[in-house]
């Protein structure tokens, strides 16, 4: 019979220490916690951490604690002989003996060729699937770790889908029609429902125009900018940790925060989604309907305008109709934001109502955008001077920050955007809620504004293209 020698078999200094787990109830103030408040909470008595992981560590610490204080089931051990058999819980495999505990709490060390053979296989089978637990929690916890330090959580967080789009009835009242395109807005369908609130003759005139002004487009201008908007949108998504964690915006107070992180992440997947260089290929633009390829937009956008619009902070009005008179296809209805109204009149045209100024101008001011476009050269509708200084922009801002490799660099490459930003991003939700007051009293004002300003808009961008030329010719000739 196996002689069971405590003093020599009391694991002692070896034993193991289990963490202290108590209950606190706490009024904390910690960056960790975004606000302070009195809460109760499990806290593993040896942990101090100071950062914006501290939960997540805090849980996986948990679970190790609890793995290590749960009481295991005692195993029965057998000698040799078959003679004696103790019941014991097994501590672990060291060399060749096995470390029991008792159930009085004593530890004993036990050589394994003292245990008869179903005693030697059970400690071999507990100690692989100790060391097995072991393994997983371990790489577990790297992985929690891993994942904490990623620049962006895995999966990309999305917002909820938007309401099914609902098209518009034509006959009805205009106050029926107001309602459905504010309410369709809000859902996030503001392109679809901005140019399905024209006239079908209106539609049709939208569609010629834009593609008659597609075939003055230059192919290589039109992906050049929709790959950067593109890649920026991608930038805030897939960087949205770094971004966030910079210190210019987690200086900001919590409302402000919330509302530009919001806004940063919700814009981010619009431009990631909505800018999709494939979507901009001018064949594809060319070989459907404008108004059929727009609802492709507005449905990829869609989920990202939604909770732009219903985003705490952001402010955007929800207007009430009031109709003042409806007689003879003319109807003045008091549209009222936040508490101001106006009338406005409207005129209904083929079953559908427009403002009375849009429907008055509108064979107008069709009839001179086309003689604008006619008059037009190939590949003018988009400055090649105003596309090459945003494409330049974007590259040089860009490319160093998607080239870091770690928070710290991501950050240093941030702040030459941020010096530039930074009036805009303090006033953001300010100017945010005044913007969203702001919008509405245009909402059903189509007034045909594409391509309007975009000459002047040009000439500015290369008149400041050639002042920069001629600025760094003049440096050159200086030195």
């Amino acid at each position: 019979m196996p002689q069971y020698n405590e003093s020599q078999s009391l694991v002692g200094s070896a034993s193991i220490h289990t963490p202290t787990i108590f209950i606190a109830k706490t009024n904390m103030s910690h960056s960790c916690f975004s606000r302070s408040r009195s809460f109760v909470t499990f806290v593993p008595a040896i942990l101090a951490f100071d950062s914006m992981a501290c939960l997540r560590k805090s849980a996986s610490l948990l679970a190790l604690a609890a793995l290590m204080t749960t009481t295991a089931s005692a195993e029965s051990w057998t000698d040799l002989n078959g003679t004696r058999t103790i019941e014991a819980r097994m501590m672990g495999l060291w060399n060749d003996s096995v470390v029991l505990q008792l159930q009085d709490g004593r530890k004993v060390t036990v050589a394994l060729n003292n245990l008869n053979a179903q005693s030697r296989i059970q400690a071999q089978k507990l100690s692989r699937d100790k060391v097995q637990t072991r393994n997983t929690l371990i790489g577990e916890l790297k992985g929690q770790a891993a994942e904490a330090a990623a620049p962006a959580p895995t999966p990309l967080p999305t917002p909820s889908p938007a309401a099914t789009y609902v098209p518009p009835a034509s006959g009805g009242t205009c106050i029926a029609q107001l309602q459905w395109e504010a309410d369709q807005t809000r859902a996030g369908h503001l392109l679809r429902a901005s140019l399905d609130a024209l006239p079908m003759s209106y539609r049709a005139d939208v569609n010629n125009y834009v593609k008659a002004a597609l075939s003055k487009s230059d192919p290589a201008l039109n992906q050049t900018l929709a790959s950067g908007l593109q890649k920026t949108g991608d930038m805030i998504v897939t960087r949205q940790r770094w971004l966030l964690s910079h210190p210019r915006l987690a200086a900001l107070q919590p409302s402000a925060f919330d509302t530009v992180k919001g806004v940063l992440l919700n814009v981010g997947g619009l431009m990631r989604t909505g800018f999709d260089p494939k979507a901009f290929d001018l064949a594809t633009m060319q070989s459907m309907p404008f108004d059929q390829w727009l609802g492709q937009r507005s449905d990829e956008i869609a989920p990202y305008l939604a909770a732009l619009m219903n985003l705490p902070g952001f402010n955007f009005p929800t207007p009430s109709f009031e109709a003042v008179s409806e007689k003879d296809g003319v109807a003045v209805v008091k549209i009222t934001y936040d508490g101001a109204g106006s009338n406005q009149s409207f005129t209904q045209v083929d079953g559908f109502w427009v403002p009375t100024s849009t429907a008055t101008d509108w064979e107008t001011n069709m009839a001179e955008e086309n003689k604008k476009l006619a008059e037009m050269p190939n590949g003018g509708l988009v400055p090649e001077a105003a596309a090459t200084i945003v494409a330049g922009m974007i590259g040089a801002n860009l490319d160093p920050i998607m080239q870091a490799q770690n928070e710290k660099d991501f950050h240093a490459a941030m702040e030459p955007v941020f010096m530039q930003l930074s009036p805009l991003i303090a006033q953001l939700p300010t100017m945010l809620g005044a913007q969203g007051n702001r919008r509405g009293n245009d909402m059903m004002n189509m007034d045909m504004e594409m391509g309007m300003g975009m000459d002047d808009m040009g000439e500015e961008m290369e008149m400041e293209m050639e002042m920069e030329m001629q600025m760094n010719q003049d440096m050159g000739m200086n030195q």
